[in-house]
């Protein structure tokens, strides 16, 4: 009967033993850049020439300040996504439009405080094709609904 009885006593202080439920995971390294958010696509005018229509030159990187954007689609609204990457830090994250507008999964490098992000040639983690990501920016609460 003392078995019983030690037994019943550790069967109780291990029922009594619980999860603190007000664990505070935290965040991520990019949460305040990390979620969906409606986009608005441009392409350089230049660059959408020297690309698609063989005509003039791939404009400088180095100078976009000076380019010529315009919405060379149609549809130039989509979603898309933001997350942190397994590493977990402020210098990079995924991008994805999960087939909304085009097709793609990248890394990007971010820049945390400035809330900007770009993506210099890099593969597609969705098919086998290239991306390219220039002057990407999050801006909070630009947009009403």
């Amino acid at each position: 009967m003392k078995k019983y009885l030690i037994l019943f006593l550790t069967v109780l202080a291990f029922s009594f033993t619980s999860c603190d439920e007000d664990t505070e995971p935290g965040g991520t390294a990019v949460e305040k850049m990390a979620g969906d958010w409606w986009v608005t696509y441009q392409q350089s005018v230049d660059e959408y020439n020297y690309l698609f229509n063989g005509t003039g030159a791939m404009p400088d990187e180095a100078n976009i300040e000076n380019w010529n954007w315009d919405y060379v689609y149609d549809d130039a609204h989509s979603q898309i996504y933001t997350y942190n990457t397994a590493a977990n830090v402020a210098t990079e994250m995924f991008i994805t439009d999960k087939k909304h507008y085009w097709d793609y999964r990248v890394k990007a490098m971010v820049d945390y405080a400035a809330k900007t992000f770009t993506c210099p040639t890099t593969t597609n983690l969705a098919y086998d094709t290239d991306v390219t990501i220039i002057g990407g920016k999050v801006l909070e609460n630009a947009a009403t609904t």
